[in-house]
């Protein structure tokens, strides 16, 4: 899960100081996952891919992937092996969350993409996981490796006009 310091709390609502810190807890803790996966060997990152939840702090993240992917080493991981899940899907209102709890988004981020599966209503927790097994379906149904199914669900997420993960749409773009 991707807090990243964002205390669960909307981040429309937070002062700018705790913003950028909540901001900085979301790319530190994030770039720290990246930077272990690019330790790896090739060899073993070459059939490997990672789902990572968004968060829920309706915090904007494409500033900061955008600097995520300066460093080349963790650009070459996020775009071979790493996708960052939210959802559209929300909990009931309550004094943090006036609207219901919202996830972290990147609009339009070709590393991105939403989840509205059942559980998903509980936060990107249960919507990465979820990713992931559409992954792993896509790769057991066309025969395709880990990398070649996570560019599919990428080019899928990039033509859905809502930017959602699916089954169905991730195949087809594997084929």
């Amino acid at each position: 899960s991707s807090a990243g310091g964002t205390d669960e709390k909307d981040y429309t609502l937070l002062s700018p100081d705790k913003q950028k810190m909540n901001q900085e807890g979301w790319k530190n803790f994030i770039g720290g996952v990246l930077t272990e996966v690019a330790a790896l060997p090739p060899s073993l990152r070459d059939n490997m891919v990672l789902t990572n939840s968004a968060g829920n702090g309706n915090m904007p993240i494409s500033e900061l992937l955008a600097d995520l992917r300066s460093y080349p080493k963790l650009k070459d991981v996020i775009g071979n092996n790493f996708l960052i899940v939210g959802t559209m899907l929300t909990d009931t209102p309550t004094k943090e969350f006036p609207t219901g709890r919202f996830s972290n988004y990147a609009i339009g981020d070709p590393d991105m993409a939403i989840m509205n599966n059942k559980m998903a209503v509980g936060g990107t927790s249960f919507a990465a996981p979820a990713a992931l097994a559409i992954i792993q379906q896509v790769m057991k149904q066309t025969g395709v490796s880990a990398k070649e199914a996570l560019e599919a669900a990428k080019l899928a997420v990039k033509n859905n006009s809502n930017h959602e993960l699916n089954l169905r749409e991730a195949i087809g773009q594997a084929k």
